[in-house]
């Protein structure tokens, strides 16, 4: 072989263990991202909205911010309605709506609202101190798993005794406020799939 040839050799087995190193180093990341997925609860074929309406919410064990373990409904205490926010903080559309909750609040509202997130480092850092929310921390995605969903972002209305009026994928902080509102009217009929 002449040494042009050798050279052209040499290039391409370069280029081959260049190309290899990029394929290994793509399928780590993927294969990071595929555990992350997996060790969220069983694969689904798709989001699930959860709960249908009409539905009893099981007891539900949540965390406070500073670790004590609270239900989301205790049949002894009194309820008010009450919307559910199940949101991620790597998720983008539950990031903006947390910037949206942070910015304009929920105080004015007339139904209270509850933030559930991972109990996780990541969710501990968010903090929305003047929004008029209340933000609770899951255990194991014991609420998730307890509504029944595998999606986020995701709200559920509940009633005082705590059945699903409604669930739905919420586009901003408005169109919340106005399904909260549609799903006591309607007596536990919303459903909504929207985003």
């Amino acid at each position: 072989m002449t040494g042009p040839w050798q050279a052209a050799f040499l290039v391409l087995a370069a280029m081959v263990l260049a190309l290899g190193i990029i394929v290994l180093g793509l399928l780590r990341r993927f294969s990071e991202a595929l555990e992350r997925v997996e060790s969220r609860g069983p694969a689904v074929l798709g989001p699930s909205m959860g709960l249908p309406p009409g539905s009893q919410v099981p007891p539900i064990t949540l965390l406070t911010a500073t670790g004590e373990r609270v239900q989301l409904f205790d049949p002894a205490a009194g309820h008010e309605p009450l919307v559910v926010l199940l949101v991620e903080p790597e998720c983008v559309a539950c990031k903006g709506l947390l910037a949206d909750l942070d910015r304009d609040g929920w105080s004015e509202q007339e139904i209270a609202l509850l933030v559930v997130l991972p109990d996780d480092d990541e969710s501990r850092k968010i903090e929305l101190p003047d929004s008029g929310a209340r933000i609770l921390y899951q255990i194991d995605r014991g609420a998730s798993a307890g509504l029944d969903t595998n999606s986020t972002p995701l709200a559920f209305v509940l009633d005082p005794s705590g059945v699903v009026l409604g669930s739905t994928i919420p586009e901003d902080l408005p169109s919340l406020a106005a399904f909260a509102t549609r799903s006591q009217t309607e007596g536990g009929m919303a459903h909504s799939h929207s985003r």
